[in-house]
């Protein structure tokens, strides 16, 4: 009879062990991205008089004569993961595109997924890795896709004409080669005046109301140009003397990136500190400062990370009229937007 007993509650341990997977995969497919990144720090600081503009239209307040190199912009690192799978070491934004943009970002990290599109073409997602990013928060919900990102800049823009987005494309994930992903990216842009595909420093007021394309998928044959953005990757622990590598976009631009996403938080916090108080930004220098790090682990959490280094950074004095090139953050926000631009000369 003990025998019996002792079978009956292994039995009933199975199922119960099933039916606690089965709940956690369908909450799984119903909220993928797991809850809100509530961030511990405040966003509030005292910009002076860029407290009064909207973070949607700062860039009208900048002198357009400028070059696009001596402007200080706040961007997103995998500005696209709001909804992604594995959403504890995929999600780097809790925010849309059109939220970020909003806010205030203007430099968008826009990683890319690609696929036979059924007719001999590249289809083009969003992804993080191997990591799909969604349109939803769902894992049955629809990939998202590159045509949904641009249609979403493209709103913005024309509701904020006064703006210019700096778009890093980079081809992150699939097996099309680089010509198939400038030839779909082509075909996405169609044959429109607003999208900046020179590989040239252009001047502000050259570019309002539209979308500079800066690629890092490699080089084609023919087709598009864009800046030259494919600098090595940077990962790696071990620390390097200077945090940043450079390389030359074009006869009239060289860029510096600081992309160590590998780094411990104090390692990680010495480059960006590096990099905001040794700023290589200037007339024909464009620096890129990413926060971003999932630490030494092979998985991180990139929340984890990013509270601490958000809470350092919006903390950070800055120096007004010192340009600071473009800042990347993870879950960024209004607050550390507004922290960045406002380093800008006010144009009135």
């Amino acid at each position: 009879m003990k025998s019996k007993t002792s079978k009956t509650k292994r039995i009933l341990a199975v199922v119960l062990a099933a039916v606690c997977i089965l709940a956690l995969c369908f909450a799984a497919l119903i909220s993928p991205t797991g809850a809100s990144a509530n961030m511990s720090y405040s966003d509030k600081t005292n910009e002076g008089s860029w407290d009064m503009v909207s973070a949607a239209d700062w860039m009208g307040n900048v002198n357009g004569a400028l070059k696009l190199s001596e402007i200080s912009m706040p961007g997103s690192h995998d500005t696209g993961t709001q909804y992604v799978t594995l959403p504890l070491i995929g999600r780097c934004q809790d925010s849309s595109i059109p939220q970020q943009l909003d806010m205030g970002v203007r430099v968008l990290d826009i990683r890319l997924n690609t696929h036979d599109d059924g007719s001999g073409g590249v289809a083009l997602t969003i992804s993080h890795g191997f990591l799909d990013c969604k349109e939803r928060p769902y894992l049955a919900a629809e990939s998202l896709s590159f045509d949904k990102v641009l249609s979403d800049c493209r709103e913005f823009l024309k509701a904020h004409p006064t703006e210019t987005i700096l778009m890093l494309v980079k081809h992150e994930n699939g097996d099309a080669t680089p010509q198939q992903v400038q030839d779909a990216l082509a075909k996405a842009f169609g044959d429109a005046s607003d999208i900046y595909t020179e590989n040239r420093n252009p001047s502000l007021d050259e570019v309002r109301g539209k979308i500079i394309l800066a690629r890092r998928y490699g080089e084609a044959a023919d087709g598009l140009e864009g800046l030259n953005f494919c600098w090595a990757d940077q990962g790696g622990e071990g620390v390097a003397g200077t945090p940043y590598a450079q390389m030359e976009v074009s006869p009239d631009l060289r860029l510096y990136v600081q992309d160590r996403y590998e780094y411990g938080l104090q390692d990680k916090i010495n480059a960006v500190t590096y990099c905001l108080d040794n700023s290589q930004a200037k007339d024909d220098s464009l620096l890129l400062n990413y926060l971003s790090t999932k630490g030494t682990s092979t998985y991180g959490v990139p929340k984890n990370f990013a509270a601490d280094m958000n809470k350092w950074f919006i903390e950070k004095e800055l120096l007004s009229g010192k340009n600071y090139g473009c800042v990347m953050f993870d879950f960024v926000s209004e607050g550390l937007a507004r922290h960045v631009f406002a380093t800008n000369k006010y144009y009135a």
